[in-house]
């Protein structure tokens, strides 16, 4: 997932190239120490709550189905079940 996204690399080399102090085995902690921190932040902020976003999604294929049991099959339903599906399997890989 992260890997994926097109900025990944940019801030892992951005947080890496910042200077850390000591011996090089305390400078890799460090590193190791600043690219999580920044991460854990980057992760929320480009991905959100994932469990909000999963039940989110979830809760509009109910509905979509919901709908398609009660006025029957169109194209339109089918083809929004199928993205909701989509999005729901693209989001558990996360």
């Amino acid at each position: 997932m992260w890997v994926d996204h097109s900025e990944f690399m940019n801030l892992v080399r951005r947080v890496w190239s910042i200077p850390c102090n000591g011996r090089p085995p305390q400078v890799v902690i460090g590193k190791l120490k600043n690219l999580k921190k920044a991460l854990k932040s980057w992760n929320w902020e480009v991905f959100g709550d994932l469990n909000a976003n999963i039940s989110r999604k979830f809760a509009e294929l109910w509905s979509v189905q919901s709908q398609m049991s009660d006025l029957g099959f169109s194209k339109e339903l089918f083809l929004t079940e199928l993205r909701f599906h989509h999005d729901l399997v693209v989001l558990s890989r996360r």
